[in-house]
Parts: structure tokens; C-alpha cells; sequence
């Protein structure tokens, strides 16, 4: 049998580490972590490596999150 799991976690306000930490202890260590989505972003349609400008709806949407 394998050594590895994957897990899927969702946070709604992150700390620095928080999930690393709290897998460890859980008895979990975090081997590799893959963000999937941040403040509604996500990498939906990029491979590994690649990157995309921000759409005017989504600009507009973060400017709105930090208060600009």
C-alpha cells in the first residue's frame, strides 16, 4: 500500500503555513502543496508553468476585495 494521500482543503482566510501545519498535526506532513485558487482566481485552462493576464471583470473584482 502507498504512503501518499491526497487531500483536498478549503480555507476561507489562510495564515502563513496553516495548512502544512495542520496536517502535521493530524499526522500528515505536507509533502507538495498545489494552490488552486486564490480570491476567486483559479488555474482552470493553464499548464504547469504558464501564465494569462487578469480579465478587466476579474482586475476590477480584486481592486473591489482591497478596497481600491
Amino acid at each position: 500500500m502507498g504512503k501518499n494521500s491526497l487531500i483536498r482543503m478549503t480555507l476561507t482566510e489562510g495564515r502563513k503555513r496553516e495548512v502544512k501545519q495542520l496536517c502535521k498535526l493530524v499526522g500528515f506532513p505536507v509533502r507538495e502543496l498545489k494552490r488552486v485558487e486564490f480570491a476567486g482566481l483559479n488555474l482552470k485552462g493553464l499548464q504547469p508553468g504558464n501564465w494569462r493576464h487578469l480579465s478587466n471583470q476579474e482586475w476590477k473584482r480584486l481592486n473591489l476585495l482591497v478596497g481600491l
